[in-house]
This record gives structure tokens, sequence and C-alpha cells, in this order.
């Protein structure tokens, strides 16, 4: 999980993940009893988005003054995760 292409560092979920890549990522929050991984450190220039038939949040819109992105978050309550603007 740790190691570089653990799931705390790859960065397969960032733009377009195979079959393959959300078949693990199941199998993952299966181990991990978790029903979603939201993850950052990848800019995403579309704003927050999900993958994987939202089991997968990237949410790094780049709000850093470098890259000037816009200001969102993502608000999970219980079961609904809803991206705000």
């Amino acid at each position: 999980m740790l190691d570089e292409d653990g799931l705390v560092w790859t960065r397969e979920y960032s733009d377009k993940p195979k079959p393959a890549d959300c078949k693990h990522l199941d199998e993952v929050l299966a181990r991990l009893d978790a029903d979603r991984l939201v993850m950052g450190h990848t800019v995403q220039q579309a704003g927050i988005n999900d993958a994987c038939g939202g089991k997968a949040w990237r949410i790094d819109v780049g709000m850093s003054r470098y890259y000037k992105g816009p200001v969102q978050v993502l608000e999970i309550r219980g079961s609904q995760v809803t991206p705000l603007k």
C-alpha cells in the first residue's frame, strides 16, 4: 500500500483509469471496509471529479497561487458525496 505503486502514491486514478485499475480499487476498498478513495496531488483542470463509478474522487483543483485554480470542496455526508463550488 505504501510502495511507489501502492494506493497511497499511485497516479493510476488521476486521469482515465483502466477497468483493471477500478477492479483493483474495489479489492482494496473491500479489504479496508471503505466505500471510496479521495485523492489529491494531481491537479484536475475540470474540477473535482470521480472515476470508477464514484469510488475514486479526485479533489486537487490547484487552489495554490501557482495554479490559480478555483475554490472547491468535496462534501461527504454518509453515502452522499457532493462537489461544492
